[in-house]
């Protein structure tokens, strides 16, 4: 059977074992090999109350400019799928990068993994949420500069805004955090757009999950800025009625391995998100077990750019 364990301050599924009495015989809390122990990413200055910044696109990727890594500025991808920071290490002083003996894998929505390794952060600075003095995960990611056209020194990840109330404009191209207080109200007096969709969600590892219906089905998605696609799981293609979709056509993508994958395009029918009406959405089919290997988080789908292009999103 499968449990609910609290670990990291995440809810996450793992599998339990019993015996015929209900005796537990195995708990498999760690299901995946990972040998890189990455730490929480300390303030080294008091945090702000609200971060505004401009943003840029760049493959349906939200991209912020003026970031500074260890003396080193560039552009970073704001990714709220990704759990931590992840450096791209040919942007950095190699002497920021542990030993290669200490490494692990990375799991992507194609199936496979990618080598990485440790990487000291003595200063990380977006405007005045500053950080440093931890260790977090880097790799090589010259094959996601080419799909961008442009450089990049990593990804920000959720445990590095997980204080904040953020909300993306893709419009204005407008991306706003609101420092929150411990009830989780935003400590700054700013409303939210009011065009902004609202919705209860709850937190599965570092994604939002919201209720999806396609066609009568019942599913869960993840919210994730780091999806250039609205993505369905393979496993729930299966199961969808054809009178809910039409297929438009194949397409490609790469994955965090770099390698190159056909995928059917479709356009779905009788779709909601929570409350609101999102018929005609496009999706991809994908394959999130990655997700459920890493994280124990079982997910339906993504909801990445064509659905968080359509309002601002808090």
């Amino acid at each position: 059977m499968t449990v609910d364990v609290q670990m990291y301050g995440f809810a996450m599924e793992r599998d339990l074992l019993l015996s015929p009495s209900f005796r537990i015989l195995e708990l498999n809390l760690f299901q995946v090999e990972f040998r890189i122990l990455v730490s929480w990413e300390p303030l080294t200055a008091a945090p702000p109350r609200v971060i505004a910044d401009r943003f840029r696109l760049a493959a349906n990727l939200v991209l912020i400019d003026n970031v500074r890594v260890n003396g080193v500025s560039g552009s970073m991808i704001l990714d709220t799928g990704t759990s931590t920071m992840l450096l791209n290490l040919p942007r950095l002083d190699g002497g920021s990068v542990r030993p290669a003996a200490d490494h692990g894998v990375l799991g992507g929505a194609g199936g496979t993994t990618r080598a990485v390794n440790r990487v000291w952060v003595s200063e990380f600075a977006w405007q005045d949420l500053r950080m440093g003095r931890f260790e977090t995960i880097g790799m090589d990611l010259t094959h996601l500069e080419k799909q961008l056209g442009c450089p990049i020194l990593g990804i920000i990840g959720f445990r590095t805004i997980r204080q904040y109330d953020l909300t993306v404009d893709y419009d204005r191209k407008e991306v706003t955090l609101c420092r929150l207080e411990a009830s989780g109200e935003r400590l700054d007096a700013r409303q939210c757009p009011a065009d902004a969709i609202r919705m209860p969600f709850e937190l599965a590892g570092p994604l939002p999950v919201v209720p999806v219906t396609i066609g009568g089905e019942q599913l869960r998605f993840g919210v994730d800025t780091g999806a250039t696609a609205t993505v369905i799981d393979r496993s729930v293609d299966l199961r969808l009625s054809q009178a809910h979709y039409r297929e438009l056509d194949r397409s490609y993508y790469v994955g965090v391995d770099n390698q190159r994958r056909v995928t059917r395009r479709l356009q779905l029918h009788r779709t909601r998100v929570g409350p609101t009406d999102f018929d005609g959405m496009i999706a991809v089919v994908g394959d999130l077990a990655h997700l459920r290997r890493d994280f124990g988080i079982r997910l339906d789908g993504l909801l990445g750019y064509e659905f968080l292009r359509r309002r601002p999103m808090t």
